[in-house]
């Protein structure tokens, strides 16, 4: 296994782990996301997104899409985990 592939493996299993022992999943999941797309992403740099068959350029409305994303996500894992308690 490559250094990289390690590195990778190991973050994927220490978020899960945070995830899973938080008490507000959708809160840590966000702050996850927050951290590790602070440095690596600037946020001006979207000026463009497809939104229901429409271009648009409103930040606020590119950014309600992707709150709805990650909200959809966390409801997701939620639903998961619940039917993985369930079994």
């Amino acid at each position: 296994m490559v250094v990289s592939e390690v590195i990778k493996l190991a973050k994927k299993n220490h978020f899960d782990n945070l995830i899973s022992n938080s008490k507000n999943k959708a809160e840590t999941t966000c702050s996850i996301v927050k951290t590790e797309t602070r440095s690596k992403v600037n946020v001006n740099s979207m000026s463009l997104m497809n939104v229901n068959d429409n271009l648009t350029n409103d930040s606020q409305i590119i950014l309600n899409e992707f709150n709805k994303y990650f909200l959809t996500v966390v409801e997701n894992i939620k639903v998961e985990n619940l039917y993985d308690k369930n079994s």
